[in-house]
Formats: C-alpha cells, structure tokens, sequence
C-alpha cells in the first residue's frame, strides 16, 4: 500500500482538490486498496471546515468530492510514503514540521507551483485542476509501475 499526502497552507483549496483528483483516478482504475490517500495544511486557521466553496464546486463538476474536513500536518503524517506540497512556501514548512520525512516530500508539480486560487473566481479553481490533473495521472502511472501493479 502506498500512503500519499496532498499538503498546502490552510487545506481547504489545493490539497484537498489534488485528494479529489487522485481518489477519483485511483476509484475509476479500481486501485484503491492500493492508496491511502489524505490532504493537510501547514497551517490550522480552518481546522473542521470543510473544502473552500469554489473547490467543492470544482470538485462536482468533475464527479470528485468527497467529505472532507480541513486539518493540519501533524507528527503522525510521517507515516505517508510520499508528501506532496503546493508550493515551495509550504514544503519548506513541511520540512520544519517533519524532519525526518525530507526524503518524502517533493512539490505536486514537477516543474512549476500550485497557485492558491483563495481568492479567485471559479476559473482559477479550473486552472487549478487544469495543472493537477496531468500530473496526478501521471503520478498514479508512475506509482503503478513502481508497485507491479496493473
């Protein structure tokens, strides 16, 4: 079983659209007692709320919500085999946050950063899906082959 992490700042927009999109995918290819699949926030202003409105909404429209309540990283998340972050900003949190996991965290993006949509309209929501969906697919290929799994 492989655990994957989705981290950004508060939980509410990227980490728990990229939990979205990754249970999706893991469900349609029928992977998923293969994945433990969770998101977090390096910070704890929306601890219990649920997803940002615009990314529940997101999340719909593409057949990907979930229930999902917002929590921060804690030290029990070393457990994850693999910890993605938004952005540089957050994995350097996460690397303060957990020490002894440096060597399982990398950025969700591997050549860019995930823009924290907050404050934006419904479309920088979809832009936002628009990055993270090429790379989860991506991500869960590369995992799949990783772990002789078909």
């Amino acid at each position: 079983m492989k655990r994957i992490l989705f981290v950004c700042a508060g939980n509410i927009c990227r980490s728990p659209m990229a939990e979205g999109i990754f249970r999706k995918l893991v469900a349609d290819q029928k992977l998923s007692q293969y994945f433990e699949i969770d998101s977090a926030g390096t910070g704890n202003w929306h601890e219990g709320e649920p997803a940002h409105p615009r990314t529940v909404k997101m999340l719909e429209l593409h057949d990907s919500a979930f229930k999902h309540a917002a929590r921060q990283v804690r030290p029990s998340d070393t457990k994850f085999d693999l910890i993605l972050a938004a952005d540089k900003h957050n994995l350097a949190n996460l690397e303060h946050m957990l020490p002894n996991s440096r060597h399982k965290m990398r950025l969700m993006l591997e050549d860019a950063e995930v823009p924290d949509p907050y404050y934006g309209s419904l479309e920088d929501y979809q832009n936002v899906y628009d990055m993270l969906l090429p790379a989860l697919e991506k991500l869960i290929e590369d995992l799949k082959l990783e772990m002789q799994v078909t």
